[in-house]
């Protein structure tokens, strides 16, 4: 009851909320999931400390997935925790290579927070190996030895995560051509060389010829083939060996193709009965090595220096006409004939 002039002051009791932190699949560390705070209290600063077995924490959230840093208690509050899976590397774990040929490989990355850093374990530092610290990709350069090689590529997240794959690196001995030797040969007669041998490299190799001589050719075990279609010639060509990854080695082949045999000179030779004749000299152009002449006739009397390819008509041999045949061979056994016909006279008669 008023019984004289007074003031009176207002009462105020602060309100008080309830903050349920939504652990999401998580577990507290240190910290509480529920919080009774003031009005106005800042209650991310409370968060408890948080973890989940194979996952990154990547924050608070009220309205997912929009990241909280600060929230102010107006209210009773459930705050979510945002998890993402832990990085994690995948794909190809094999680099093979052939010596001299670079290669590289990029891990597959998912999962993670944030943008991803990359490393190698240095262990083959001295071979130059490298990674790219954006993409992961791992490259090996060309001066890599022969050899198997172990790198471990680590993938580190925003969060300081991370993860490692570790990558075997085959570098397989380089192409080698050995082996083979020249051609030659006569126009005509088809001729094959020594096998040219190649080892090393990636998966099969496959052997080519450089050019396109007509007629020849390289087999699938590295014999180089000429056949009888094969102008003559000489030809510098070029052996190579390919494997898988497109490494060569070359090695390079003469190839002689000489000119087909042929005899040059008279097709008739005149003699009289009594008198001994000498042919002029039979010429051959072509062939390969040293030339052999043989005669075909019967008649002993009638002969040709195998050397020369002179004929001898001896001065016995009775009068008649008599066809013969020149062979000129080659040492490869390749061949030209030429007809002769020898005319021998009957002896001058005095009555």
């Amino acid at each position: 009851i008023a019984t004289a002039n007074e003031t009176l002051f207002a009462y105020w009791q602060i309100e008080t909320y309830t903050i349920t932190f939504n652990l999401n699949g998580g577990a507290v560390t240190t910290g509480s999931s529920s919080l009774v705070v003031d009005y106005g209290t800042e209650v991310i600063a409370l968060a408890p400390t948080v973890s989940r077995a194979g996952f990154t924490f990547v924050g608070w959230t009220i309205d997912s997935p929009t990241l909280v840093s600060t929230h102010v208690a107006v209210a009773d509050t459930t705050i979510i925790a945002l998890w993402v899976v832990n990085v994690s590397l995948s794909g190809d774990t094999l680099i093979t290579t052939t010596q001299g040929r670079s290669e590289s490989l990029t891990p597959v990355t998912s999962g993670g927070l944030g943008v991803k850093t990359y490393s190698i374990s240095g262990v083959n530092s001295g071979l130059n190996f490298s990674v790219d610290t954006a993409t992961g990709r791992l490259t090996i350069p060309s001066t890599v030895p022969q050899g198997t090689y172990f790198e471990t590529v680590t993938a580190t997240d925003s969060a300081g995560v991370t993860t490692s794959r570790v990558i075997t690196i085959v570098v397989n001995p380089p192409v080698t051509v050995s082996g083979g030797g020249a051609i030659v040969t006569t126009a005509g007669r088809a001729e094959s060389s020594v096998a040219f041998t190649a080892i090393g490299g990636t998966g099969s190799l496959i052997f080519t010829i450089s050019g396109s001589v007509v007629g020849v050719t390289v087999t699938s075990t590295g014999v180089v083939e000429v056949n009888s279609l094969t102008p003559s010639g000489i030809y510098n060509l070029i052996v190579t060996a390919t494997d898988s990854l497109g490494v060569i080695d070359t090695k390079s082949i003469t190839i002689t193709v000489n000119a087909r045999i042929e005899i040059a000179g008279s097709a008739m030779l005149f003699t009289t009965v009594g008198r001994a004749l000498d042919s002029p000299q039979y010429l051959v152009t072509g062939g390969t090595g040293a030339i052999t002449f043989t005669l075909s006739g019967l008649n002993s009397g009638i002969t040709i220096d195998s050397n020369t390819g002179v004929i001898r008509v001896d001065s016995t041999v009775p009068a008649g006409t008599y066809y013969e045949t020149i062979t000129a061979a080659d040492t490869l056994i390749q061949t030209d004939t030429h007809l002769v016909t020898i005319t021998v006279n009957a002896g001058m008669a005095i009555i």
